[in-house]
């Protein structure tokens, strides 16, 4: 479980108090409390839900308990939360929607937190308003069936948004000419490079070791990366079943004196909600 993201905090705190049923509105208070607890820590796992709270912003919190899946809730409840959801998605290929999903229904991200490092939280959120900015049917087919591979149109959604702020984004970049291995997004004037997960078997360590050689070889130019990553739907079966999001957490010990002293300044993850 993973305790250091306000999600796992809830969810241990429902193991210790022997699992009831909670209903969503135990589950928030939960979540608030949780959250209080990590602001007296000095912690912000969820920083986007710490701002709703902030501008009583009752939506966006219903939307964020209910989009963390927690296994208590009825499903019937998260079934009608992601109904009402309404962020609109922006851009002329967000019409192209699938049978009974409904273009104005977007991604919805459960987690924003750095690896390794720092990211400055202007670049984190930055990449969040990209990734809720992405209509959910790209996860589905022409008859409105979850896709079973590759969801290929989220990267190219994410730079879109991404390229409507003015940034210069490189997609499949490719630093170096000697290796065949690419990034799916590069922001050269930020230093920032992003893989963004979307298949059922990411191999997530790999990708830490690509975002950390390059900013070690080419220190001048890349300093960031960032890994956007499933928290539901994927489970890695080598890693105990545990979601993407959860394996990152637990790989911290194991790659920290890899990186540690060189020129790679922060990696940082954001979790997203999969539809599916």
């Amino acid at each position: 479980m993973a305790k250091d993201s306000l999600r796992g905090r809830v969810i241990g705190r429902w193991e210790e108090e022997g699992r009831p049923q909670w209903d969503y509105h135990e589950t928030k208070v939960k979540c608030l409390e949780e959250n209080d607890r990590l602001r007296r820590e000095g912690r912000n796992p969820a920083p986007c839900f710490r701002e709703a709270i902030e501008r009583k912003d009752e939506g966006y919190i219903k939307r964020w308990v209910m989009g963390c899946h927690f296994p208590w809730l009825p499903p019937r409840e998260q079934k009608e939360n992601k109904e009402q959801r309404t962020t609109a998605a922006t851009g002329p290929e967000s019409k192209r929607i699938s049978p009974g999903i409904p273009s104005h229904v977007t991604l919805t991200v459960t987690d924003i937190f750095c690896l390794f490092g720092s990211v400055p939280d202007d670049i984190l959120q930055m990449l969040r308003r990209a990734i809720e900015a992405v209509p959910i049917s790209c996860f589905f087919d022409a008859d409105g069936g979850p896709l079973t591979e590759e969801v290929k149109d989220l990267d190219r959604f994410v730079s879109e948004h991404l390229g409507r702020t003015g940034r210069r984004v490189e997609k499949n970049h490719c630093p170096f000419s000697n290796a065949d291995f690419h990034f799916d997004i590069a922001i050269r004037d930020l230093g920032l490079l992003v893989e963004i997960e979307k298949g059922k078997a990411p191999r997530l360590e790999l990708d830490i070791l690509k975002i950390a050689s390059a900013c070690i070889q080419l220190h001048d130019t890349w300093k960031y990366g960032l890994l956007i990553v499933p928290s539901t739907h994927v489970k890695l079966p080598l890693a105990g079943r545990q979601s993407p999001v959860q394996y990152l957490q637990r790989l911290l010990p194991l790659i920290k004196p890899v990186i540690e002293g060189t020129a790679v300044l922060g990696i940082g993850v954001l979790g997203y909600e999969d539809p599916r």
